[in-house]
């Protein structure tokens, strides 16, 4: 553990590139939706530009996401998107709640966030007799945090040599390491196993000086709603995260893609589809998960 703390103000201009080329085939038409960041409590973002611009945008409360539609005809060649946002990051403020530990779900909504996943087994034996054991003498929800937390300091190890080796949560408590994807994976599943509602975060943060892909997690509190934790920090952030902290999405684990593609085509000549989607930032280059997730056939 132990990325870079900073807690001075942050705000620069992020800008993300997009290119799709037909490489076989052919398309009779393409929908490119990306999922870009939207504004919250600790970090204000505006869209410079978009060329070119989208057919839509909504804003997904669920993902913490605005959603960009961008639609084409058939294509013959690359097209590129490109679209740059300002970014206004602020210090985070530390709280310290007063809930009550087991927490109460008065709201129907976060049923979502205590559900289990493929990658967060939060229904698993094991993972619930961790979580019952680290929580038992709690009498709030920030105490049973911190009981969790110290868990993760103790025991599991940051390997980077997990970057390209997704765990789930279970596989991570086995080894007791893994990659940041890894880590929270355990600690969303450690979470929902005693109905704390808890969500992934993707985003970015810099990393010894340089900006790359991150995760960390946003517990809800009935007093004061969604606020971040990061446990690979030192010390570990919790209700707060520093200005080094770029969000992009919310999600119930790491599987969420940045951009899905769907596409309608002859069925006599199906395409070869090659999408690169990158994020630019302090003029570093980053690369954006990507899924091609559907494919409509035209007789």
């Amino acid at each position: 553990m132990g990325l870079k703390i900073s807690n001075t103000h942050w705000k620069n201009n992020i800008l993300f590139n997009t290119s799709c080329k037909i490489t076989e085939g052919s398309v009779d038409k393409l929908l490119l939706h990306i999922k870009y960041p939207c504004s919250d409590f600790r970090q204000k973002i505006k869209l410079v530009n978009s060329s070119p611009e989208p057919n839509s945008r909504e804003f997904i409360s669920r993902g913490s996401y605005e959603y960009y539609t961008y639609e084409f005809g058939s294509l013959s060649e690359e097209l590129e998107i490109t679209t740059t946002f300002n970014a206004n990051i602020a210090p985070g403020k530390y709280r310290i709640s007063k809930s009550p530990f087991p927490v109460i779900l008065d709201h129907d909504f976060l049923n979502h966030y205590i559900q289990p996943t493929s990658l967060v087994e939060s229904n698993n034996s094991k993972i619930r007799e961790l979580a019952e054991n680290l929580t038992a003498l709690s009498k709030f929800l920030a105490e049973a945090i911190l009981r969790i937390v110290r868990y993760f300091k103790t025991y599991i190890e940051t390997d980077m040599d997990y970057l390209n080796i997704r765990q789930s949560a279970l596989d991570t408590f086995e080894t007791k390491k893994g990659s940041c994807e890894d880590i929270n994976h355990l600690f969303n599943a450690i979470c929902r196993a005693v109905n704390i509602p808890v969500r992934f975060v993707l985003g970015f943060s810099k990393l010894q000086e340089k900006w790359g892909r991150h995760v960390w997690s946003e517990v809800y509190d009935p007093q004061f709603g969604w606020y971040p934790i990061d446990i690979l920090t030192e010390p570990p952030q919790v209700g707060y995260v520093d200005v080094s902290h770029l969000k992009i999405l919310t999600a119930l684990d790491s599987s969420e893609p940045e951009i899905e593609v769907d596409y309608e085509h002859p069925i006599s000549n199906p395409p070869i589809i090659t999408v690169n989607h990158s994020l630019f930032i302090d003029r570093t280059s980053i690369p954006v998960r990507i899924e091609i997730n559907q494919k409509k056939e035209k007789k």
